[in-house]
Parts: C-alpha cells; structure tokens; sequence
C-alpha cells in the first residue's frame, strides 16, 4: 500500500508525516490487499486566521478499481489526519459489508 501525503500552506514535518502514515497504516491495514494507493492532502485554508481551516482530502484507489474519497475541515492537521483515517476505514468497513450481503442475499436465490 502506497501513501502520498501531500500538505499546501502547511509545514509538512517529519513528524506529522509519520503520524500520517501510522494512522493510515492502522486504519487501513486489514484492506492493504484490496488498497493500491492512499492519498492525503492538507490544505491550510485560512493561513493564521485560526478556527477549522485545515482542509483534508483523503482518497484511496482500490484493485483492480475504483475510488473512496472523504472530505473535510478540522481545526488542526493532526484531528484531520486522524478523522480522515477512521472515515475511510468506516467507508471501506460499509462497502465490504455489503458485498458480503449482497451476496449471502444472492446464495439465497438458488
């Protein structure tokens, strides 16, 4: 599983970068086989206004294909690093969820 992390306007620390890559790691370890690519962007939206101004993208590129992306705005890079982790992990949670239903439904049919 590849992990791209990418900040704008924001210090891009070694630091935050392993924080990144451990949450990510974590969250999504138990689909690593089905996980092509992650990629994390952070956006310092306001500059030093304060208030939620850190913009995250976080998308994950599934094998053979298609795509999970979630979105969303928190008031520190960390909170939105975390949050973007457990989102997709909850994403992906849901959409293996129901393939499994979908096809215990299907085994029913015959």
């Amino acid at each position: 599983m590849q992990i791209d992390i990418h900040a704008r306007h924001l210090a891009h620390t070694p630091e935050l970068d392993e924080l990144a890559r451990r949450r990510l790691a974590y969250a999504l370890g138990r689909f690593s086989t089905r996980i092509k690519r992650v990629i994390l962007r952070l956006d310092d939206v306001n500059g030093p206004k304060g208030g939620e101004d850190i913009a995250v993208i976080a998308e994950v590129e599934l094998l053979p294909t298609g795509n999970v992306v979630v979105k969303g705005s928190y008031p520190s890079a960390e909170h939105a690093i975390c949050t973007a982790a457990e989102r997709l992990r909850h994403c992906l949670l849901r959409q293996s969820g129901r393939v499994r239903s979908h096809l215990k439904d299907a085994s029913f049919a015959n």
